[in-house]
């Protein structure tokens, strides 16, 4: 099923900025998910906001997962980014999505009442508008046009437990006004609220439970909202400290959730939650805020 209409219908990546990216590119590369650079040839034909010496001057990195990129950057002079992350920390910046015609996808989202933040089109094709989002939705909002040329090589792609990227979970403290805002964009929800789960540790099963849960399906990935009730949760934590941002970042592991707790903590990384659902595989929660901008979730 897929809840979303031309043009954010169809995933391309989630982008994260990173003060120092060669921690999450340890931390990646020992769970299966190598960062690679990625180069356009040529020049920026239009460059609408944008500060060229500053965009060239990050360090930026990405991994194949599946159908989706994971995206990181850091940047090596001041300006926009460097900015965002001295106000953020480490933190999922965008989400994006592949177009045919980047110019006739960002007239509709235009005619939806969007702004523009940036916008580039270049020379060997490719072009990505993003626009102004953060503040409503805790993300920004990129459509992106792929180069003619562009080329993928083994050494970006993940394998692995890990190698299938699923879902993307925002924590709100008003779910009414975040399903409003993303509703505006385009996006359409369902209820996803779990009433029973068989076995819950590192977190109150009542907190659990009580989650307001929706999701929207684009293709593989699955975007979820979360709003969390009165007991007190890493979640109700999370909403009171960054209401309105990236909370997690799931990757489906297959019905191996053993594996990939396994493989996790090989990486030196630890669960804080893994929950058996009723029915419906379970997940564990690692604990990578700090460290990646947003928690490692392994979905079975």
């Amino acid at each position: 099923m897929v809840d979303e209409k031309w043009p954010i219908n169809r995933f391309h990546h989630i982008h994260t900025a990173a003060k120092d990216i060669a921690v999450p590119e340890r931390i990646l590369r020992k769970l299966g998910v190598p960062l690679g650079g990625y180069n356009h040839p040529g020049e920026f034909k239009v460059a609408d906001g944008i500060d060229l010496e500053e965009f060239w001057a990050r360090d930026y990195r990405f991994c194949r997962v599946s159908t989706a990129h994971l995206q990181f950057m850091s940047p090596h002079r001041d300006g926009r980014y460097r900015a965002f992350l001295e106000q953020n920390g480490n933190r999922v910046y965008s989400m994006g999505y592949v177009v045919d015609d980047v110019d006739a996808a960002e007239a509709e989202m235009l005619e939806r009442g969007l702004t523009i933040r940036t916008r580039g089109r270049h020379s060997d094709g490719w072009g990505f508008t993003y626009f102004e989002t953060l503040d409503e939705l805790g993300i920004l909002i990129c459509i992106r046009q792929s180069a003619a040329n562009e080329s993928l090589t083994a050494e970006n792609t993940a394998s692995g437990p890990f190698a299938t990227f699923s879902e993307l979970a925002i924590v709100t403290s008003d779910m009414a006004a975040s399903v409003a805002a993303f509703g505006r964009v385009g996006f359409t929800f369902h209820d996803n609220t779990v009433s029973d789960v068989d076995d819950v540790t590192g977190v109150n099963r009542d907190a659990f439970v009580n989650l307001s849960q929706k999701i929207c399906r684009i293709g593989h990935v699955t975007l979820r909202l979360i709003e969390p009730g009165q007991e007190a949760s890493l979640f109700q934590t999370f909403a009171k400290t960054w209401n309105r941002r990236a909370f997690s970042l799931g990757f489906d592991v297959k019905g191996h959730l053993d594996a990939a707790d396994a493989r996790a903590r090989e990486a030196g990384l630890e669960p804080l939650a893994r929950v058996s659902g009723h029915g419906r595989g379970g997940f564990i929660l690692f604990d990578t805020l700090k460290d990646l901008g947003f928690y490692l979730k392994a979905l079975a």
